[in-house]
């Protein structure tokens, strides 16, 4: 892109070098986005792509990219599809290297820029547009630049936005088809308050029939407060601010729950259908 058409080394210092890119970053950063990622592509292409958005503006070079990811070709004779073929058909890195393949593209994107048709793809060696000194943009070019550069911000914006309708309508087209499964699926029969006391007594009576230790054992507190008789009649064990229902369960006054049991066991006890007698 600095160096041009030319052959040669570019004489270009780290400094200019840092610099320019620094200034082009964006431009540079949208075409390589735009642009197919194909093996067989060259940095030439964009290169020559970023010189057309700034000289022709930044529409044409969108419709470039587009025609060339997309394969929206006017015909056989569209500049793009030409340069479409070719890289099906040869490696960028043969038949010349980098310098032939920027010449061709140059062929190409004037061509298609300037909306003329073209049989063949024939290598050029007049660029776009020459550099200043310092490898910095002519000054009939910088009001075309500061455009560009807007009209970059706000593609970057739209995509921002079209990303985030896109995330919002996958959400809520996975929430339909959820509703929808759980539509077709037959309700489960609900169970009465007796069978969920039920079962969370047989289990909470398990667990406190394998947690029975010595009195001299440290309980837990925060995790199991102390076991009482319910104000209804149901005997109950508090489990981190749940009340669960134990029937037909005898305990005496010296029997607690360990730290490790409770630890062991308490997923599957909070997970139970249970009733919360009291909060």
């Amino acid at each position: 892109m600095m160096k041009g058409p030319r052959a040669g080394r570019l004489q270009a210092t780290k400094r200019q070098k840092a610099a320019f890119t620094r200034r082009h970053e964006d431009k540079i950063k949208l075409v390589t986005d735009l642009l197919p990622g194909h093996k067989r592509a060259s940095a030439a292409i964009p290169a020559v792509v970023v010189k057309a958005m700034i000289f022709y503006g930044f529409d044409k070079a969108v419709r470039f990219c587009d025609a060339l990811t997309k394969l929206q070709f006017k015909g056989p004779d569209d500049p793009a599809h030409l340069l479409w073929l070719y890289l099906l058909r040869n490696h960028a890195s043969e038949h010349g290297g980098t310098l032939l393949m920027y010449q061709r593209t140059l062929c190409v994107v004037k061509a298609y820029m300037e909306d003329r048709i073209i049989r063949n793809i024939t290598p050029i060696k007049t660029d776009i547009f020459e550099w200043d000194e310092d490898y910095t943009l002519p000054n009939n070019l910088l009001i075309k630049n500061d455009e560009v550069e807007e009209a970059i911000y706000k593609y970057r914006l739209e995509e921002i936005q079209r990303k985030k309708e896109e995330k919002v309508a996958a959400v809520a087209a996975k929430s339909v088809t959820v509703a929808n499964k759980k539509e077709e699926e037959p309700p489960m029969a609900a169970k009465s308050d007796e069978e969920l006391r039920r079962e969370t007594a047989e289990v909470v009576s398990r667990f406190i029939e394998e947690a029975k230790i010595n009195a001299q054992t440290t309980t837990t507190l925060d995790r199991l407060d102390e076991i009482i008789i319910h104000e209804h009649g149901y005997k109950c064990v508090r489990v981190q601010g749940y009340w669960l229902p134990v029937e037909d369960v005898e305990l005496d006054g010296d029997d607690i729950i360990t730290d490790d049991t409770l630890v062991d066991l308490k997923d599957e006890l909070l997970s139970l259908p249970f009733v919360e007698l009291v909060n």
